[in-house]
């Protein structure tokens, strides 16, 4: 124990403390050259333990109380910056590294801020849709056939597609089939096509491949224009009153069709619209039969060439233009797979 220290102390003197804020002007302590004090029991004084500095040499209690008082005041500063919150960018996506004098204008877009996902950037699904892969479509609506359904209001319709679909080309297989019936009164009129009275049914049905082009290559709309060729019949059946047995007139051959829709994407791969087809002879056979037979002196099929082939330019038009053509305007439902 530092002799000085403990003559202090048997004198009955406080060890001076130096506050926390602004240490206080050293104080002169003469040196003592007073022997050492009688040793006082332990049970009489308290000495209060000593710090270890780790060196022999002796130091002055007022020295040594203001350096451990200066020490913890330069603490406190840094103290204080390590309680001192962090700044918290108004931005809820920081940049990764700071841009000095960058105005608002001049910031990087968000899509290349750290935080946000690749998902979150890109359209919805139903904007930029997968229009690519397999596909079925399936369309039901109305229609005509022209001259050849004069008898008749309109025609029900219904189509069934099925293909694989290359950017904007597509190529596919497709089914329809249109019909109706009819109940037409007795005409007075001998140059109407009905003279007497006639109730019966239509119908219309084709088959064959199709292709289909979209001209817009992104977004919701996804118009098309297609094109097919295939094979159609066209057959009507009535009960005609003065003629015993069922009257049944039908043509079948090759046929064409042209067709354009304006699909919309609900969703990523299911798609609502309207569509337009409608159907052209393009070669084969005309039929009729009475209760399954031939009329007298007429064959049952004949050629359509055979039709025109003793008529004028006008008659052969009419001939032709008289045959079915049955056009259709339908709600169609697509899915892409």
């Amino acid at each position: 124990m530092d002799v000085a220290i403990l003559a202090v102390l048997l004198a009955g003197q406080p060890v001076p403390l130096a506050p926390r804020t602004e240490p206080s002007p050293p104080q002169d302590v003469e040196p003592t050259d007073a022997a050492p004090a009688p040793e006082a029991e332990a049970s009489d004084v308290v000495v209060p333990a000593a710090p270890k500095t780790g060196s022999a040499t002796e130091v002055e209690p007022e020295a040594a109380a203001q350096a451990g008082a200066a020490a913890e005041v330069s603490a406190e500063p840094e103290a204080a910056s390590e309680a001192t919150p962090a700044t918290v960018a108004d931005d809820p996506e920081p940049l990764s590294e700071p841009v000095a004098n960058v105005t608002e204008d001049e910031r990087p877009p968000l899509d290349s801020r750290p935080g946000y996902a690749e998902e979150e950037l890109q359209p919805t699904s139903v904007q930029n849709p997968n229009r690519e892969g397999g596909f079925i479509s399936v369309s039901v609506g109305a229609g005509h056939c022209g001259t050849w359904c004069s008898h008749m209001a309109a025609l029900g319709s219904g189509r069934f597609e099925a293909g694989y679909r290359w950017g904007t080309v597509a190529v596919g297989a497709s089914a329809s089939l249109a019909g109706g019936t009819y109940d037409t009164p007795a005409s007075e009129n001998s140059d109407i096509y009905f003279t007497v009275e006639a109730s019966g049914s239509t119908r219309f049905f084709h088959v064959g491949p199709v292709l289909q082009f979209f001209p817009i290559a992104a977004g919701r709309f996804d118009p098309y224009a297609s094109v097919g060729i295939g094979f159609r019949r066209a057959v009507d059946v009535a009960d005609v009153d003065g003629i015993s047995g069922e009257v049944k007139y039908w043509e079948s051959g090759a046929g064409a069709t042209l067709g354009a829709g304006i699909p919309v994407y609900v969703t990523d791969r299911v798609a609502l619209g309207l569509r337009y087809d409608k159907s052209f002879a393009i070669a084969g056979k005309v039929c009729a039969t009475i209760d399954g037979q031939a009329p007298d002196g007429v064959e049952e099929c004949e050629d359509w060439s055979d039709q025109t082939e003793d008529l004028n330019t006008v008659d052969s038009r009419f001939v032709r233009l008289a045959r079915p053509r049955p056009w259709t305007v339908a709600f169609e439902l697509r899915v892409v797979f």
